[in-house]
């Protein structure tokens, strides 16, 4: 209930026609040297064959073909560049140099079935291709192949390379970049370097009105306003796109519309800060193209930690006058109550960018709002009392920002808020054996996580379970009295996967920490243990140490402060 100010090698020979030895001995030595070549990079057909001679047989008029297709894409799309080998069937072993300009980077290299080439690596003799990128961006893929089709049995001649290339994402349309290809060919049948026809490829940006953009957000310097909400200076956002990686930067407008409504705080199992804004506020100025709610958490340490929601992901809902709210909740730990949260919220209405005003607030902030309130009842100002002095406690126990508590203005009048009431702390089942057998299934003793949020963790122990059933089918049911006195159920079908057995977690909002909670293990309809019982309390009773005392005691009576206020 939220408060009015209210949670994935190939071995070489294997593949295809590829480094399979030669029949002839001589040239078999001769491209068995070349691997050493290879490896020092070398890679120079030319120092391979020595002196032979470039050639071509009489009357031959089928030259080998090695080419590169042309293909278009997007600004930061990638495509598929293919190098096709054809009427190669003279050829005994080539020496192929594939130049990539600056602007296409080459991110995979694979076959014709799909299957990845390896790269030389420095690290041994199993490898396809070498790849070079020099200082200038351009990169060279170079490939030493040894071709025998007589002894493969092969009907073709033909074969192809496919390299996976990613165009820079701030390519203008229309730019045109070309992939070159250089060749070095041996004679099958003689010891020459055979003739070839070399063609090159090009990849051509498109215009960006061949992408439909999917932009997602990346900086922004908001527009800046007076006291009156009147535009003093002109801002800028950065977008970029999830599906071609283009990047702009678009003017920014201030419009008071186009901001966040006074944040509140919700009192669940985990205390969070509701971030909301109305979808008729913004939409004042026409219907919502984009809208980014962006919010920055800062640290005791001065570190920050951002949050981005699109309209899409917020949580939608609607207020008592039936108007659609987006709402981003951040959970905040009860330690980090006085960690500043800064909002804004960012939104495209007719092809115009716009941001609203910025909210700074703190979960301190806000409860303080809630207690200096003439107009909230007395009820509210405990609950927020009380949740200032259990993030104060917090902050002690696990030592953070211990210069700047969270109750720290709960003094003269405010202080009057605070029960100071020491509680007395009840276990709801003693029977705390580990591990706790209840029938067909065991659990492990419950416990407690608290610095994050107050949870209850479970752990069925499926190693002592002993039905016949398929564990996968197991849920839990927990039950227990809500402040209205009727039975409040919540399953859980979310075990997670099997180790020593299925574990998960239960938050427990603030006003059912001391409400004894019953969990039930069900194999579909049929229960397969007793129900054991525990609450937060009786956790905390079971972990109490002296230095955990102040802390339970906090929490305690801010449950009991939230039991009252949200009694029914």
């Amino acid at each position: 209930m939220a408060l009015p100010l209210s949670e994935s090698g190939v071995e070489k020979g294997d593949r295809n026609i590829w480094r399979k030895p030669v029949r002839r001995k001589d040239m078999e030595k001769i491209f068995k040297k070349s691997l050493a070549l290879i490896l020092s990079a070398a890679l120079c057909l030319t120092a391979l064959v020595g002196c032979l001679t470039v050639s071509a047989a009489e009357g031959d008029t089928t030259k080998p073909v090695y080419s590169v297709n042309s293909v278009e894409g997007a600004a930061g799309a990638e495509v598929d560049v293919v190098a096709s080998f054809s009427k190669i069937s003279n050829v005994c072993a080539h020496h192929v140099i594939f130049t990539f300009p600056a602007g296409l980077q080459v991110t995979a290299v694979k076959n014709a079935a799909g299957e990845a080439y390896t790269a030389f690596d420095n690290s041994g003799e199993r490898f396809d291709y070498k790849l070079d990128r020099a200082e200038d961006g351009t990169t060279k893929v170079q490939f030493l192949d040894f071709v025998n089709w007589a002894a493969e049995g092969l009907s073709t001649s033909d074969m192809s390379i496919h390299f996976t290339v990613k165009i820079a994402a701030g390519a203008a349309a229309n730019t045109e970049y070309t992939v070159t290809i250089a060749v070095q060919a041996a004679d099958y049948a003689a010891e020459n370097l055979l003739d070839v026809t070399c063609t090159n490829g090009n990849v051509t940006v498109k215009a960006d009105q061949q992408c439909e953009h999917d932009w997602e957000f990346v900086s922004a310097v908001p527009a800046t306003y007076d006291s009156n909400y009147t535009e003093t200076a002109k801002g800028s956002i950065n977008l970029k796109c999830k599906l071609c990686d283009k990047q702009i930067s678009e003017e920014l407008s201030f419009n008071v519309f186009s901001s966040l409504l006074t944040p509140s705080i919700d009192a669940g199992a985990e205390t969070k800060i509701l971030f909301s804004t109305r979808k008729d506020l913004i939409e004042k100025n026409g219907a919502i193209e984009n809208h980014f709610i962006v919010i920055d958490q800062t640290y005791a340490s001065g570190a920050t930690n951002r949050t981005i929601r699109k309209t899409s992901d917020a949580t939608v809902s609607t207020d008592g006058s039936n108007r659609t709210v987006y709402t981003l909740p951040i959970g905040v730990p009860a330690k980090q109550m006085v960690d500043n949260f800064r909002g804004i919220i960012y939104t495209c209405v007719n092809g115009t960018w716009y941001n609203g005003y910025v909210v700074d607030t703190s979960i301190k902030n806000l409860a303080m709002s809630v207690i200096k309130a003439d107009s909230v009842s007395e009820k509210m100002k405990k609950l927020c009392a009380n949740l200032l002095v259990m993030g104060s406690k917090a902050q002690n126990y696990f030592n953070y920002n211990k210069d700047s508590l969270a109750d720290a203005e709960l003094i003269g009048d405010y202080a009057d808020y605070i029960d100071t009431t020491v509680p007395t702390l009840v276990k709801d089942d003693t029977n705390f054996n580990n591990p706790y057998q209840t029938g067909e299934v065991g659990f492990r003793t419950p416990n407690l996580a608290m610095e994050d949020a107050i949870m209850i963790n479970y752990t069925i122990l499926t190693n002592v379970y002993t039905g016949s059933e398929d564990l996968n089918n197991l849920k839990v049911v927990l039950t227990y009295k809500g402040t209205s006195g009727a039975t409040i159920t919540n399953t859980i079908t979310d075990l997670g996967s099997i180790t020593n057995g299925y574990t998960f977690t239960f938050g427990v909002a603030a006003r059912y920490m001391r409400t004894p909670i019953t969990a039930t293990v069900y194999n579909g309809d049929t229960p397969v243990s007793a129900g054991v019982v525990f609450s937060v309390e009786s956790l905390l009773v079971q972990a109490q140490t002296e230095s955990l005392k102040d802390l339970s005691n906090a929490i305690i009576n801010y449950s009991n402060a939230a039991a009252v206020a949200f009694a029914q």
